[in-house]
């Protein structure tokens, strides 16, 4: 490997630069995931803890209710 800093060669395993004295820190390379292109519903439903079922129900029908309400609110005066 190269120092990227000044070109000079470095030891295997090199954290700093012998030459300029830069430190040197190999970015490892991440592999690209799998792509999915759709969501499986139901397993994404199973795999979720009741705690999050309750709570995603929940903030779906205040939301509901809160939009009704300013719905309304908005018509009536």
């Amino acid at each position: 490997m190269y120092c990227k800093y000044c070109g000079q060669q470095l030891a295997e395993g090199a954290v700093f630069c012998h030459s300029c004295g830069r430190k040197y820190v190999e970015k490892k390379k991440k592999e690209p995931d799998e792509k999915k292109e759709f969501i499986d519903v139901k397993a994404y439903w199973q795999n979720l803890a009741f705690f999050k079922k309750v709570c995603f129900i929940f903030t779906f029908f205040v939301a509901a209710l809160w939009s009704a309400l300013f719905t309304v609110s908005f018509f009536v005066g």
